[in-house]
C-alpha cells in the first residue's frame, strides 16, 4: 500500500521480506503512535535506510478499552467475520460511532523521529457489506457515506482513510525533502 502511494514520488518501498529482515517486535505502547516507534526502531537495528512503520487500529466509543491498539487482537484466533458479527451483537442497543485511527512513524537519515496520524470518523453498520477491504472494514460506514469501506474502490478508500489521511501527511513531508 505504502509503495503504491510513494513510488509515484520516486521512492521505492521495501518490505521486511525484501530486506531478508526477520523481526516481530512486542507492541507494548499504550498508543499506535508509541507501537509505530517501537517497530520502526527495531527495523532501524538491520538497516540504515529511511524506516517508516505504521500502526492503525479501530476505536469504538461504547467501548473504548476494547479494541483501539488491541484492535487486532480482539478475539484473536478468530476470523474477522466472527470479529465483525461479533461487534454488530455487542453494539445493537448502543451508540454506534468510531473511527478508524493510523499512526506512522517515520526515522529519517539523521535519526530523527517523526509521525504522521489520520483518523477516519464514522460508525458500525448493523451488517458486513463488501469486498474490497480486510478486518473492520466490511462494517466501518465513514461519515459521510452510506457505503462500508470494504464496499469503495481504492482510490476512494485511499482518500478518506485513516491510513491515506496520514499518507498524504507523510507525502507532503517527503515531498520537502525530495
Amino acid at each position: 500500500e505504502y509503495n503504491e502511494i510513494l513510488s509515484p514520488l520516486g521512492f521505492n518501498c521495501l518490505s521486511l521480506k525484501d530486506l531478508n529482515i526477520i523481526c516481530d517486535p512486542e507492541e507494548t505502547g499504550s498508543t499506535f503512535k508509541e507501537n509505530a516507534l517501537i517497530k520502526a526502531k527495531e527495523i532501524a537495528k538491520y538497516t540504515n535506510k529511511l524506516i517508516l512503520a505504521d500502526d492503525s487500529g479501530i476505536e469504538i466509543d461504547a467501548y473504548p478499552n476494547l479494541l483501539g491498539i488491541y484492535s487486532h487482537r480482539f478475539l484473536e484466533n478468530e476470523p474477522y467475520s466472527i470479529k465483525n458479527a461479533t461487534l454488530i451483537e455487542m453494539l445493537k442497543d448502543k451508540i454506534k460511532t468510531a473511527r478508524y485511527v493510523c499512526a506512522i512513524a517515520l526515522i529519517n537519515f539523521n535519526d530523527q523521529e517523526l509521525f504522521f496520524e489520520g483518523i477516519c470518523e464514522g460508525h458500525i453498520s448493523d451488517i458486513p457489506k463488501g469486498n474490497n477491504g480486510f478486518g473492520y472494514d466490511p462494517i466501518f460506514i465513514p461519515s459521510g457515506l452510506d457505503k462500508t469501506m470494504a464496499e469503495l474502490e481504492s482510490e476512494e478508500k485511499h482518500k478518506i482513510s485513516h491510513r491515506g489521511i496520514a499518507s498524504n501527511k507523510l507525502v507532503e513531508y517527503l515531498k520537502g525533502i525530495k
